[in-house]
């Protein structure tokens, strides 16, 4: 009966493992650090820390500037195309 538990706990321990590295990837394919993906809680409820929080606020403004300067560069090479 104990070895049952002390399996039914490691198996939890594992997930809870294998859940936090998910969590850790996520925010590093959009461009965060290492670091600052590391600082993420175990507990996916628990508040994101500032670093992190600043980290991905600075990197969703970046995308938007490149968006809005990718849309004024085709504006342009539309304007300056020919015209029919």
């Amino acid at each position: 009966m104990l070895c049952e538990e002390e399996r039914k706990q490691s198996q939890r321990l594992n997930h809870a493992k294998r859940q936090h590295q998910s969590r850790i990837a996520s925010p590093r394919e959009e461009g965060v650090s290492t670091h600052s993906a590391e600082l993420l809680p175990t507990n996916p409820d628990s508040a994101i820390p500032t670093q992190l929080e600043d980290e991905l606020a600075m990197l969703r403004q970046k995308a938007i500037e490149e968006e809005k300067e990718l849309e004024k560069r085709k504006a342009k090479d539309a304007f300056e195309s020919r015209w029919l």
